[in-house]
């Protein structure tokens, strides 16, 4: 029986053994033992576990595959039916074959595909490298191996970031419209960010600032920190604007595990730390596909008319308009055609046009004035659109009105 010196001091060595953020997962007695194959330092089979050189400590692709059985598992079954070998290779020169051992001998380790794995500070911690056995036979497989392994490679990077980070907010973000431009972020409970992942950090230092934790999360949304008010367990989907007005991202906040430990690895942790990144950018398509059916929030339509109006001489800048309610330029026509029926220019030209019909009847401006006061370039601009809107030219139109 171990007594409660022996636990604590065996816990305390499992966490600073922890290179990830979370817990040593192997003993010296599950470490695994490891061979040179094709350049690749990596476990031997049970057959050839005679010829292996053991190892004394877990290494980086120990407490990968432990840590993250979920994704392995995903990953295994994807590659099930195909002749292709997984290897997590880790920085300090380790690998593991998660699938397709039996393959080893023969393949061509040139011709590969690799991801990163990143720790919670965004340096690379392992690759996922996927090795089909025939070798890359087109551009298309390859696409498609290197879709596999980033998927993959980004969701234990991000398990390893929530893990490290679990007892601060984490905001998984995804810009709409842009599958590629996605964050996670640490906030604490003052609202400061002490963690940003790799692509967050990128996206500050091309404005020209490196990242520091302490951080205000305005750096990187315009939002009301209240927004991240909830209970103890408590996740919730909201939409915010980037602070480049980059368009609208979509965040899925998740709270803290208040009663996490450094010294645990349970279902909880697993269950608290589950990627999340992907059903952000489903969850957000379903929101944005639901409000699109609905078309423009009434409380908006008198602004979009009002401002149109407005702009009618001097020039409407309907990416502005989008950009001044919150939307992208391209979600913003999808949800006008839903609202007026037709896409913004053809409003506006409708509106040019009914302007010029009023200044014909209501005064007694020559064409070329009128032309100009309805935003059209010249009197050719204004007779050539209203003749076809209209049927008729803007004289002709005019001899009528003042006739009856």
């Amino acid at each position: 029986m171990m007594n409660c010196d022996d636990r604590d001091a065996k816990r305390v060595e499992s966490a600073r053994n922890a290179r990830l953020g979370g817990p040593s997962f192997l003993s010296r007695r599950d470490s695994r033992r490891l061979v040179h194959i094709g350049g690749l330092r990596v476990n031997a089979d049970e057959k050839d576990r005679s010829k292996a050189n053991h190892t004394d400590s877990p290494t980086v692709t120990d407490q990968i595959l432990t840590g993250s059985r979920e994704e392995i598992a995903r990953l295994v079954e994807i590659l099930r039916d195909s002749r292709c070998i997984a290897v997590v290779r880790g920085i300090d020169g380790s690998a593991s074959p998660v699938t397709g051992a039996e393959l080893i001998d023969g393949v061509k380790v040139d011709e590969k595909v690799s991801a990163s794995i990143r720790g919670p500070q965004g340096a690379p911690l392992a690759f996922v490298d996927l090795l089909p056995k025939e070798g890359i036979d087109s551009q298309q497989t390859k696409a498609l191996l290197l879709a596999i392994a980033e998927s993959t490679a980004n969701a234990i990077t991000e398990r390893f970031f929530r893990i490290h980070y679990r007892q601060q907010w984490i905001m998984a973000g995804q810009c709409t419209g842009r599958p590629g431009k996605r964050m996670l972020l640490a906030v604490d409970r003052e609202y400061r960010v002490v963690g940003a992942d790799y692509q967050a950090q990128d996206m500050l230092r091309s404005r020209g600032t490196e990242f520091e934790p302490g951080l205000s999360l305005t750096v990187f949304f315009r939002m009301n920190p209240s927004d991240l008010r909830g209970g103890r367990h408590f996740e919730t989907l909201i939409k915010l604007t980037g602070h480049d007005d980059d368009g609208p991202w979509y965040v899925l906040a998740t709270s803290p595990d208040l009663g996490a430990s450094y010294f645990e690895y349970s279902d909880r942790e697993q269950l608290h730390s589950r990627p999340r990144m992907e059903t952000v950018a489903s969850l957000g398509e379903l929101a944005t596909q639901r409000k699109d059916s609905l078309g423009i929030p009434p409380r908006l339509l008198s602004r979009i008319k009002a401002s149109i109006d407005e702009g009618l001489e001097s020039g409407v800048d309907i990416e502005g308009l989008a950009r001044a309610l919150g939307y992208s330029l391209s979600h913003f026509f999808r949800l006008f055609r839903k609202s007026f029926g037709m896409p913004p220019h053809r409003y506006v030209m409708q509106r040019r046009i009914s302007l010029a019909q009023e200044l014909l009847t209501q005064t007694d401006l020559d064409l070329a004035c009128i032309a100009l006061k309805s935003g059209f370039a010249d009197q050719s601009h204004l007779c050539r659109n209203f003749h076809r809107f209209m049927g008729q030219p803007p004289g002709a139109f005019r001899m009528l009105q003042r006739r009856w």
